[in-house]
């Protein structure tokens, strides 16, 4: 028996078309015709039949960390998550409790907020701190209109910044392919000879110093073609390309020739999560957004452009899923000092520091693995170690499950009932028609937290995971049989008034952000930063068996420095912590730089700790973290290598 049917890929915001092709012997995903997906979401088929996949709820037996579980149903899980949180509740207060989310998905962390929100606790935790949302915020403050970059027709020429599609982002690399075969030309700036790098002109940035790019970078274009209106083109003037050249690694000539390019053709400027992962994150947004504006490539065809608005109609985007009122009010009671409003999340740091001060007792991560992602891993492991309650919920056993109490099986987008809402109007849902997966009594988010609340004692405005799916349609005029029996309904694009237009107009552009140079220290000569590939994404994806060996890339005056060659098992250390992986001497990287494979971890039963390949082991926890949004200090690490 085969059955294949197209869905819509849940991994990212993308959300691309596939088609699934079931068989008794098990489940394949598949482009669908004209779609180029990524690595990750073509992944999803495999782990459906993954053998190391979670079940069952699992409860520990013994010490945090020992490996020991037993097998229990979902109503005595659930049950005992209820009452122990409520107990915790009772005894510490609301704020006892942390929540934490992973890779963006939209209803999921919604669901996560309304369940802190009913707890009545603010402290809550995710990913996009340090994977878009410094850029994002930082851009829309400075443009007035959350900003969207896309190669089209019109594009006259292609500036990644610390951005490699190739590996992350396939239908974006597509695009840029295709602009390159009309003669569009493509500027990387990155530490790394990536594959547009090799193809375009690259400017080889040391890790950490982008902010002192941009500002040089700014200051070259306002001096080819100042712009009246502006008033803070003065401030500029200390970074010429003398001082660009010595803090950055960049020659002046490629500086030009970038700000050449900016100013006669049409830029689509892509900034990647390399601006995401530094002290001055938000500054970095705030200079992209005014080298966009300033060189006249902002709200422009073929140049960055603004969002369209959310349909008024979504729930979500709406905020009420969220109860984003309550959240936000009692997030501004515990903010960190300097940091925005716009961001209502707390980040890693921050949830250490509650834990160590006792107010924290509890917590409950969802589709997220913070012993991998949050940095520091060696002192997650022990904060995340003290808590009196850790539920995790996730296909796998993570290390961050492994210090569990509970964990409850999460269920894939194709296993449960699932509702899309795009903002073309286009609702789509669909069934679970997919067999063959064993996890018994799955559920959905929506289900899983609402019985936990329910448990413990709060308050849940949906009875079962139907009656959430049915209010997210209600404002399309939808009930849940009627749009999965169509698959698809076309209720129309709502637009909400606001013009898409907003050329934002000199005088209201913000001055330039103040550089800091990232920490050096005496003994430490060399430049650590970090790379994805296109199968890892986060910490996820090494489950599935893809990769054998950790790879760190190293420059050649490096390498040769040490008497590293090729093949050769390498101990990167940091002034916080050190790791072990597999040297790659790569031609063309910015000097001094050494790139080590991000999210990386071994596999259960392999045999080894955790740490000895993961690259959050070299990431301070509690230094260098933003002020305006408590971004990680990832990229320019002080370093130094060891051959084994």
């Amino acid at each position: 028996m085969t059955e294949s049917r197209s869905v819509r890929c849940q991994v990212c915001g993308r959300h691309c078309t596939l088609l699934l092709e079931q068989t008794e012997k098990g489940h394949a995903l598949h482009p669908a015709p004209g779609v180029i997906p990524c690595i990750r979401g073509l992944d999803l088929g495999r782990l459906l039949d993954h053998p190391a996949r979670l079940r069952m709820p699992l409860r520990r037996v013994g010490p945090r960390g020992d490996g020991r579980w037993e097998a229990i149903s979902w109503e005595e899980a659930i049950g005992e998550i209820g009452r122990r949180l409520a107990q915790i509740r009772s005894g510490y207060g609301p704020e006892s409790l942390f929540t934490a989310t992973g890779a963006d998905r939209p209803i999921v962390d919604g669901l996560v907020r309304r369940f802190a929100s009913a707890y009545g606790t603010p402290w809550m935790a995710w990913a996009g701190h340090i994977c878009h949302i410094p850029q994002y915020l930082a851009m829309e403050e400075a443009l007035g209109t959350p900003v969207q970059a896309m190669v089209t027709e019109e594009t006259g020429h292609v500036l990644l910044w610390g951005s490699d599609p190739a590996s992350t982002a396939p239908a974006a690399a597509a695009a840029v392919r295709q602009a390159q075969r009309r003669g569009v030309p493509v500027t990387v700036v990155d530490p790394r000879p990536t594959y547009f790098a090799k193809k375009g002109l690259h400017l080889p940035i040391r890790p950490g110093t982008d902010l002192a790019l941009l500002l040089g970078l700014l200051r070259e274009v306002l001096s080819c073609r100042p712009v009246p209106g502006w008033p803070y083109a003065e401030e500029l003037e200390p970074y010429d390309l003398v001082w660009t050249e010595r803090e950055t690694g960049v020659a002046p000539a490629l500086v030009r020739e970038t700000a050449r390019r900016l100013l006669e053709h049409p830029t689509c400027i892509m900034g990647g999560n390399a601006l995401h992962q530094n002290e001055d994150s938000y500054d970095k947004g705030t200079a992209l957004a005014l080298l966009a504006a300033l060189s006249g490539n902002w709200d422009r065809p073929g140049c960055l452009r603004p969002c369209p608005p959310p349909d008024p109609r979504d729930q979500i985007a709406g905020g009420a899923l969220a109860d984003e009122a309550a959240c936000t009010a009692r997030y501004l009671a515990h903010r960190p000092q300097g940091q925005r409003e716009s961001f209502p999340w707390f980040g890693s740091s921050h949830i250490l520091d509650g834990i160590d001060r006792g107010v924290i007792r509890a917590g409950l991560c969802v589709a997220s693995n913070p012993v991998q992602s949050w940095a520091g891993g060696r002192e997650t492991t022990e904060r995340l170690s003290a808590l009196e309650l850790l539920v995790v919920m996730d296909y796998w056993m993570t290390p961050t499950a492994r210090l569990a109490d509970l964990v409850l099986p999460a269920m894939t987008y194709l296993e449960s009932d699932y509702v899309e809402l795009g903002r073309d109007g286009i609702v789509r849902a669909w069934t679970p028609r997919v067999y063959g997966t064993e996890v018994p009594d799955g559920r959905h988010e929506a289900e899983t937290l609402g019985a936990i609340a329910s448990a413990a004692g709060l308050s849940w405005p949906w009875k079962d995971g139907r009656a959430f799916w049915e209010w997210i349609l209600e404002p399309y005029g939808l009930d849940l049989d009627t749009l999965q029996k169509a698959g698809t309904r076309d209720c129309g694009s709502a637009e909400d008034g606001r013009p898409l237009e907003r050329q934002t107009p000199p005088s209201q552009l913000p001055p330039p952000p103040q550089y800091r140079p990232p920490v050096r220290r005496e003994g430490w000569p060399w430049y650590c930063t970090c790379y994805k590939p296109g199968w890892l994404y986060l910490s996820q994806g090494r489950e599935l068996g893809r990769g054998t060996s950790p790879e760190v890339w190293i420059a050649p005056d490096a390498a040769s420095a040490e008497g590293i060659h090729t093949g050769q098992r390498v101990r990167i250390e940091t002034p916080w912590g050190a790791v072990i992986q597999t040297a790659r001497i790569v031609e063309g990287m910015a000097l001094g730089t050494v790139a080590v494979l991000s999210g990386w971890r071994y596999l259960a039963g392999e045999g080894r700790p955790v740490c000895e390949a993961s690259s959050a082991e070299l990431l301070p926890a509690r230094e260098g973290v933003g002020t305006k949004i408590p971004s990680t200090l990832a990229r320019g690490l002080p370093c130094r290598l060891t051959a084994l």
